[in-house]
């Protein structure tokens, strides 16, 4: 959890300062092609936001279940010297 907070907070604080846009006229040429402008305006929406802390939350959890699930099954003094 202090992972996402410290993760949201670094995404506020890299996209904020650039909210007046970004200039790419140097590479505008190849932007066009794909349609882009020639100033992108980085943006941070709730909905992306909500949605990539609950992915990392399920991942989290998912990968932490089967490590634990064994450590439960340990007899815990079996488990302190076992090599």
């Amino acid at each position: 959890m202090l992972g996402l907070i410290a993760g949201n907070l670094l995404a506020l604080a890299t996209i904020l300062p650039f909210q007046s846009g970004i200039d790419i006229s140097s590479v505008a040429e190849g932007m066009e092609m794909f349609g882009a402008n020639s100033v992108l305006y980085p943006a941070l929406k709730l909905k992306d936001v909500v949605l990539a802390n609950v992915i990392v939350i399920v991942l989290g959890i998912a990968a932490s279940i089967l490590p634990a699930w064994r450590a439960a099954s340990l007899d815990p003094i079996v488990a302190l010297y076992k090599n």
